[in-house]
């Protein structure tokens, strides 16, 4: 597993491996934020993974937060160049929450558009998954991160399909 649970600031939140090592250098070597992806020069992916909820967040009514996040921009760190991506996030269909252990998480395949290098990590079935959270313009990555209610931990692309409009999950066309 690729997360920690870490207390501090007053409250124990989930971090990923590499968002560590980000807010550990974060004064030094702040993590480099490229604009926004252009959404017309991207297709669409459907990709799945789990929402992993922080310990202390609610999880009533948590599916319908989640969709309600759709339409707004999510944030991958890239572990490659230590670049921070944007994901369009467009929709998402979410299954009833699992508990596990002390972990929270709601299972869910999502349509969105992001740089090829996030998309083919996601695809990989590398056993890693790529770390995204909702991502608040206003504040700094490491701001984003420490005060985040969740995340997303996307972990496989549906390759065998084309997906052509934003249409609700439509039947895609095959390639």
């Amino acid at each position: 597993m690729q997360y920690a649970l870490f207390d501090g600031f007053e409250r124990k939140f989930l971090l990923d491996a590499l968002e560590f090592g980000v807010l550990k250098d974060w004064k030094e070597n702040p993590v480099k934020e490229l604009p926004d992806i252009d959404e017309s020069a991207h297709p669409f992916h459907i990709c799945y993974g789990g929402y992993l909820l922080n310990p202390g967040v609610s999880d009533s009514d948590i599916s319908r937060k989640i969709k309600d996040q759709a339409g707004f921009w999510l944030a991958a760190i890239d572990d490659t160049r230590m670049d921070c991506h944007s994901i369009a996030y467009y929709d998402i269909h979410t299954l009833p929450l699992i508990s596990c252990g002390h972990q929270k998480i709601v299972p869910f395949a999502a349509l969105i558009k992001a740089d090829e290098c996030i998309i083919s990590k996601i695809a990989s079935y590398s056993g890693f998954a790529v770390t995204a959270f909702l991502r608040i313009k206003e504040w700094d990555i490491a701001t984003n991160i420490l005060n985040r209610e969740g995340i997303f931990a996307f972990n496989g692309c549906e390759r065998r399909f084309r997906v052509d409009l934003p249409l609700y999950f439509q039947t895609p066309v095959i390639t």
